[in-house]
């Protein structure tokens, strides 16, 4: 008898096998999908983080005064794109740090590169609606952000600013008034200034000048009306009233140049105002 020699099959070593092939497969294309994945990612960081430093914004709030309704009105708000790719504008706040007092509304605006757009006024209106707007006593601050979370902010100034003395007198909200029937006293003064500077400003003169045809009349006021020199603070708008006496300056209608002066002797503000009726 012939003796045949098979050696047995080993189904479960055949299932290990083919077990580990099928996780070993499997893990390399988790593997392979979690690293394409995370260089998607990261490509994608790295060009959200290049486009964040190419995007440059500047922002421009300024407000101007109301004579009707005797009280500052914010203009419109003025955005710059100064990058090399559009912007997209999605929020903006106003703040007021010395009143607690943060409020935001969310917009949709798209800035092209190399133009500006100003927000209207139905989208700011809710910002700037707000109890005792008084920039006389309070510096507000708007803050805008863009899409891909750039901030620009600017501190609410006033649009007689833009002018190149570092003292502005605002023209709407000052005057010069004829007065009558008050002995001694022939004209109010009513100034509200605003310090550009980083430091404080002490006013010494204030100087009313009147130039007719042929002559010029000019009147010296000390601002020490009330025992101290007129300081104003930096960043503030300050307000003061003084009287004028020389009855030959201050005749309805005729137009008087107010000039402030400084400590050191040096004009940090003038404006040209018409005379008021009492």
């Amino acid at each position: 008898m012939k003796a045949i020699l098979r050696l047995p099959k080993c189904k479960r070593g055949a299932g290990t096998v083919v077990a580990t092939v099928l996780t070993l497969t499997t893990i390399m294309f988790f593997v392979g999908g979690t690293f394409i994945w995370q260089v998607d990612v990261q490509n994608k960081m790295n060009k959200l983080n290049k486009d964040r430093m190419d995007e440059r914004v500047s922002m421009e709030a300024t407000f101007a005064y109301d004579d009707e309704e005797q009280k500052y009105k914010v203009d419109p708000i003025k955005v710059k794109n100064l990058g090399t790719i559009d912007v997209r504008l999605v929020r903006i706040w106003i703040i007021d740090d010395d009143n607690n007092y943060h409020k935001y509304i969310d917009i949709s605006y798209t800035v092209p590169v190399g133009s500006s757009t100003s927000l209207t006024q139905n989208d700011t209106a809710e910002l700037t609606n707000i109890p005792a707007f008084d920039v006389t006593t309070t510096t507000y601050y708007f803050k805008i952000v863009t899409e891909r979370g750039n901030i620009a902010t600017t501190r609410l100034m006033p649009r007689a600013a833009t002018e190149y003395l570092s003292t502005v007198i605002m023209p709407g909200a000052s005057y010069v008034k004829e007065v009558k029937g008050i002995p001694g006293v022939v004209a109010e003064i009513h100034l509200e200034i605003w310090n550009r500077l980083d430091e404080d400003q002490t006013i010494d003169l204030i100087v009313a000048t009147r130039v007719e045809v042929g002559s010029t009349l000019i009147e010296l006021i000390p601002s020490e009306t009330g025992g101290a020199n007129w300081t104003l603070i930096t960043g503030d708008i300050t307000v003061g009233d003084w009287n004028g006496t020389d009855s030959r300056i201050y005749k309805k209608d005729q137009t008087v140049l107010i000039e402030l002066v400084n400590i050191a002797g040096i004009v940090v503000s003038s404006y040209y105002f018409t005379v008021l009726p009492s």
